[in-house]
């Protein structure tokens, strides 16, 4: 819809169809007429009973408005004091977790580390092993294979059971 095809909610009439439009508007206006005279009365009596009952009603007093202010401020209090309460079980309730997550924390650095020394146990062998007579050019490995594999399965064995 472009700004063109708006619709503004009015249509161009001429004389004779405007009388047609406003003639069911006469004819409630003469309704209106037509109230009785008795009508009238009672309805401006009834407008005048509402107007003194209204000028009737007392303004709340500065004491009154005091006294719900303090009710308010009461419960307000309470409602407070109930939401600091409920802050400081959660409070208490975090730096539970938090002691424990630190508590753990702890625990799998100690059991990383140990971790960690077993590994380096069973690789330093091999690598000293590999440093000794430097002066030799070739080294012979008889049943590496089956060494190899027994070494490979205890690093595994240790490095896979972390955390558990």
């Amino acid at each position: 819809m472009t700004d063109s095809d708006f619709d503004f909610g009015f249509t161009a009439v001429d004389s004779d169809e405007l009388g047609q439009l406003i003639a069911p508007l006469a004819s409630s206006a003469s309704v209106v007429s037509a109230l009785s005279e008795e009508t009238i009365t009672a309805i401006t009596k009834k407008i005048t009973d509402l107007s003194t009952q209204i000028a009737a009603l007392k303004p709340a007093s500065a004491l009154q408005i005091g006294r719900v202010e303090e009710k308010l401020d009461r419960i307000l209090g309470m409602e407070l004091q109930e939401l600091n309460s409920v802050i400081a079980e959660q409070g208490n309730s975090l730096g539970a977790v938090l002691n424990e997550v630190e508590e753990r924390t702890s625990a799998m650095q100690e059991e990383c580390k140990t971790k960690m020394l077993e590994v380096e146990r069973l690789i330093l062998p091999l690598l000293q092993n590999l440093m000794k007579n430097p002066e030799k050019e070739y080294i012979h490995w008889a049943n590496r294979t089956t060494k190899i594999q027994a070494q490979i399965d205890k690093i595994t064995a240790k490095t896979r059971s972390y955390g558990v």
